[in-house]
């Protein structure tokens, strides 16, 4: 794992990253880390934009 952060243009961009690395079953302790935002960042975009709960993604919800 790389300690490297990752930057996006706007917002969106980082939420649909964070719940395509939640659909691939990353950890939330490694999206924190690879795009440096605490727990409460990584679900709020999932309950937004999906609506669902964040524990119930699996893969090709995103599609």
């Amino acid at each position: 794992m790389s300690n490297q952060k990752v930057s996006f243009k706007t917002e969106k961009e980082l939420q649909v990253a964070i719940l395509q690395e939640k659909a691939r079953g990353t950890p939330d302790l490694e999206i924190g880390q690879k795009y440096g935002v605490i727990f409460r960042y990584i679900e709020r975009p999932n309950t937004i934009l999906q609506g669902l709960n964040i524990s119930s993604l699996k893969e090709g919800d995103l599609s």
